[in-house]
């Protein structure tokens, strides 16, 4: 069963290092190397919006910040 994976968008600082351990983590399995989330920037915040497809989340392994998480 994919667990979930949570983002705090407060803690987010929109380094897009997430999108490219998703892009990297998928090329290495022999899948399209398109990341399976953005983050979304905006005048306030920025947030990775996320799949909640991979087990081990690679995108939560990466971040500098602790903003995604998995559940």
């Amino acid at each position: 069963m994919n667990r979930f994976v949570i983002a705090d968008s407060t803690l987010c600082i929109g380094c897009h290092t997430c999108e490219a351990a998703c892009s990297e983590t998928h090329r290495q399995h022999g899948l399209q190397s398109m990341p399976r989330l953005r983050v979304m920037l905006n005048e306030k915040e920025s947030a990775p919006q996320l799949c909640h497809h991979c087990e081990d989340a690679p995108c939560a392994v990466v971040c500098p910040v602790n903003a995604i998480t998995p559940r």
